[in-house]
């Protein structure tokens, strides 16, 4: 339930950011335009059912996901593999790859 009501956010304020910024085509931009209402009206019902306490928690997922789609969007095509690649071995040893990241990163 959280991660839909995330994704109809994000995605209503992506597709407002398309609009405003004129890159849809007509038909397309004409559909969006009556899509983001519904998907900001969904969003808002259904985060009302989540927990009022649990606010910074939802506003920290919320931020998590959209500079994950903002970092992944930039991903060309065939890097993809690569960072799918590099996901696995993430899950196998996190300490490992966190460190080289690190390096890397110079952190």
């Amino acid at each position: 339930m959280i991660k839909l009501i995330f994704l109809c956010q994000l995605l209503a304020n992506n597709l407002h950011e398309f609009k405003t910024k004129n890159i849809l085509l007509l038909p397309l931009k004409n559909k969006v335009k009556n899509i983001i209402p519904d998907l900001i009206r969904h969003s808002e019902t259904k985060f009302d059912l989540a927990d009022k306490n649990s606010e910074n928690e939802l506003k920290t997922i919320y931020n998590a996901l959209d500079d994950f789609s903002n970092e992944m969007s930039k991903v060309k095509i065939e890097d993809m593999p690569a960072v799918v690649y590099m996901y696995k071995a993430y899950l196998k040893d996190q300490k490992s790859i966190n460190g080289i990241c690190n390096k890397i990163l110079d952190k």
